[in-house]
């Protein structure tokens, strides 16, 4: 296997050289970091948005069934309370 070793710096041009590429290799994983974290954020909130219209439209069709039901029981209950009140009625007339 054959590497180099790293040579001498010679002078503060060629240093400030060197710092200058690693200063901008870690700023640009730094910001493609950014790029990446950023996209996942937006990514769980559209999941949350589509996660809460879709509980939000469950519930709305629930509120829909039971406001055509309401009126079914209503009829209903006025029936049985005019049968109990045959019922209680008629005990009262018997004794």
């Amino acid at each position: 296997m054959h590497f180099h070793l790293p040579k001498p710096l010679h002078g503060w041009g060629e240093f400030l050289r060197e710092y200058a590429i690693v200063v901008l290799g870690v700023l640009t994983a730094l910001g493609l970091e950014q790029v990446v974290s950023s996209a996942h954020e937006r990514r769980l909130a559209r999941e949350a948005r589509e996660a809460i219209n879709e509980e939000l439209q469950i519930d709305l069709d629930r509120i829909a069934y039971r406001a055509q039901l309401q009126s079914c029981d209503e009829r209903r209950l006025s029936d049985i309370s005019c049968s109990c009140k045959v019922a209680l009625n008629a005990i009262q007339l018997s004794t």
